[in-house]
């Protein structure tokens, strides 16, 4: 039976590795200086509300 000599598994140098991570950080940071947040507590106040009738609706026509 022949054997066989594997060699050892080159891996990336670490910023080779890093770099996806640092581009796909950069999609998620940069929004955040762009966001409007002065209204933030008002637009979720109406969005909660909304969920409340869209719960009622569905409800009442599961019972029709």
């Amino acid at each position: 039976m022949a054997s066989f000599k594997r060699e050892p598994l080159q891996l990336p140098n670490k910023p080779v590795k890093m770099l996806p991570w640092g581009v796909a950080g950069a999609f998620f940071l940069v929004p955040w200086f762009f966001m409007d947040f002065s209204q933030a507590e008002q637009i979720e106040i109406n969005v909660l509300g909304n969920v409340g009738w869209a719960c009622l609706i569905i409800a009442l026509s599961a019972i029709l």
